[in-house]
């Protein structure tokens, strides 16, 4: 139950006017927002994929622990003052996949070659997909994740210091030398 008391002076009187409302359906609501942003704030934590979500400017909004290590960064306010171009060994492969994403919506398993803060690479399987407003269909955001395959990558004989490949995982395209 909330209370609230106005007091209202007249003729150096003081009347006050109270109104009080149920409250239990909002606090229920609360609480149950509450419960949604902890099982979801849990999940990205303690997953091992970096998961983003980005703007209709593609600049990064949100970032996983997985992501900001995965890059070697410490927080989100670092990697969003690195141009994402550097994010990419080969830069003109995110100019791809941004075109992929406008076109298509989405694209799925894309092989990139990644660099990290420290300037070593490593080999990721990356998803994106693009939600648009329904109302207006433009760009809201896009949210994506990136496994880090370098390990799969080298024991199929590749090695992380392979050309950028930005293929789809699966094809039989060789890396460029």
């Amino acid at each position: 139950m909330e209370v609230l008391t106005t007091p209202i002076p007249t003729n150096g009187h003081t009347l006050y006017v109270v109104v009080s409302r149920d409250i239990s359906e909002r606090k229920r609501a609360e609480s149950v927002v509450r419960e949604s942003q902890q099982l979801l704030a849990s999940i990205a934590d303690n997953i091992s994929e970096a998961i983003y979500r980005s703007g209709p400017d593609h600049q990064l909004i949100f970032v996983n622990q997985a992501y900001l290590r995965l890059f070697g960064y410490k927080s989100l306010v670092e990697l969003q003052a690195t141009p994402r171009e550097r994010l990419y060994a080969d830069p003109p492969t995110r100019m791809r996949l941004l075109e992929l994403l406008a076109s298509e919506g989405s694209f799925s398993n894309q092989e990139v070659e990644y660099v990290r803060k420290d300037g070593t690479r490593f080999c990721g399987l990356s998803s994106a997909c693009l939600i648009r407003d329904p109302q207006s269909g433009k760009m809201s955001y896009q949210v994506g994740a990136i496994t880090d395959i370098t390990g799969a990558q080298t024991g199929r004989g590749g090695n992380s210091s392979a050309q950028p490949v930005a293929r789809t995982a699966g094809s039989r395209s060789a890396p460029r030398s």
